[in-house]
């Protein structure tokens, strides 16, 4: 009987491991099968991008073919992440070429020229033009202050008092290629410094005297392209690479892995399951704990079409030249 059991006690074993590798596979599943659930015409659209503040959807996009125009914006409602309820259609008038930077709470910021930016607010559809004495290379938004990455440093302004403003800090630290990223109270900085990437992690609860909660040179990062910030990452982009850092609650910072890609994409976003890279005729969906094993493409009749992407929810919006707003989720088993 002894020896039947230690005969057995290695396949219960085996069966036990199998058990928890089915069970982790079920609550991490492969992302597959997402399927077209609801679909908003815009008419004639040519150029354009998502956004996503609040429950609210905006599409900014032009409708003539000339890049860098934004004519028109349009505000649906998300209650029902599936079926995008047009509130609300404005035409604008912003200057040529302005290139769109960031939105945070009520406000949407305008790249017009290397000294000036464009403010729309999206309550009162009012605008502010912010003139600077310097080269502005980021910038991100909490209330009423606004976090500006420059040549001469970093500087925290007060803007609440449109278009006048106060710089109410700056750490003097000269830098170019500079990226900005805001989560809740902390602001990701990661710009070169004396010939490498350095990465600087800022407490921002009292944004007129940020504090630096961590700071390390990146010698091994050498052309990003864009940054995000998830509850545990800090995911860097270049034109062919993704890297996975861990901050470990924002004190730290340890590599973790690396995804080489098979092509350029033209657009990304992160949520804190899965990145997603939109290219001319697909989407690609990138487990964000797991680069070699959580991926697929999904493919349409848009070659070079996609222009934009968004996440709500873990649902996704493209928005799709000549056509309009596509809405995918996960089909249910």
């Amino acid at each position: 009987m002894f020896g039947k059991m230690k005969t057995a006690a290695p396949l219960i074993s085996l069966l036990t491991l199998l058990f928890i590798i089915i069970g982790c596979k079920h609550e991490y599943p492969p992302f597959a099968d997402y399927e077209v659930v609801g679909f908003a015409p815009v008419d004639s659209v040519m150029y354009g991008m998502l956004f996503v503040n609040g429950e609210c959807l905006f599409a900014l996009y032009d409708t003539t073919g000339a890049y860098n125009r934004w004519s028109m914006l349009q505000e649906y409602d998300l209650q029902d992440p599936t079926n995008l309820i047009l509130q609300n259609t404005q035409s604008l008038y912003l200057p040529p070429n302005s290139t769109f930077k960031d939105y945070q709470d009520s406000l949407v910021f305008f790249q017009a020229s290397y000294y000036n930016y464009v403010i729309l607010n999206l309550i009162a559809y009012e605008f502010h033009t912010l003139h600077f004495e310097y080269n502005v290379l980021d910038i991100a938004h909490k209330e009423h202050f606004l976090f500006v990455s420059t040549y001469e440093g970093l500087r925290v302004l007060d803007i609440s008092n449109l278009p006048d403003y106060v710089e109410v800090f700056n750490d003097s630290i000269n830098r170019y290629g500079a990226f900005l990223i805001l989560r809740d109270t902390v602001l990701l900085d990661i710009h070169h410094f004396s010939g490498n990437y350095r990465a600087k992690i800022w407490n921002v609860k009292n944004p007129e005297n940020p504090q630096t909660i961590y700071e390390v040179e990146l010698p091994d990062v050498h052309s990003l392209t864009d940054i995000a910030l998830t509850d545990q990452y800090i995911i860097m982009f270049d034109p062919y690479t993704i890297c996975r850092y861990n901050h470990y609650m924002y004190d730290s910072l340890v590599y973790e892995d690396m995804l080489y890609l098979n092509q350029n994409y033209s657009s990304q976003r992160t949520s804190d399951l899965h990145i997603i890279l939109a290219y001319g005729d697909h989407i690609e969906l990138i487990g964000i704990t797991d680069f070699s094993t959580q991926q697929i493409s999904i493919s349409g009749d848009w070659y070079y079409q996609i222009l934009s992407l968004e996440i709500f929810e873990e649902t996704i919006y493209l928005l799709v030249r000549k056509q309009g707003i596509y809405v995918l989720q996960r089909r249910e088993s």
